[in-house]
């Protein structure tokens, strides 16, 4: 995967959500471990060649979760696929309606 492939990805989920891509690699950063500068919202996204079985990422979610709690945001956690514009998110039911206020969709 080009190095700039994840890069854009990134900064296409944060447009979603009305926010920028996190400078640098995340934690990196000093702002935020999460993957974009969103106030509310704890985005974590991963890139894929195949979408995986949602049980490999169940640590990577539990990780997303935890890192959300320290900084008091919700989690979201974003799959995007290989030549795809299609990407999958994981949530917690409840926080539907949380992520939904924050989105942006334009058709």
């Amino acid at each position: 995967m080009h190095r700039n492939t994840w890069k854009q990805g990134e900064a296409r989920i944060a447009k979603l959500f009305n926010t920028t891509r996190t400078p640098l690699s995340g934690i990196c950063s000093r702002h935020t471990s999460s993957d974009t500068l969103h106030p509310n919202l704890y985005i974590e996204i991963k890139h894929r060649k195949e979408l995986p079985l949602l049980v490999e990422f169940r640590k990577e979610w539990e990780k997303c979760v935890e890192n959300s709690k320290k900084e008091s945001k919700t989690p979201l956690f974003v799959i995007i696929k290989k030549y795809s514009n299609e990407p999958l998110v994981l949530l917690k039911l409840k926080d539907i309606p949380v992520v939904a206020k924050y989105m942006s969709i334009s058709d």
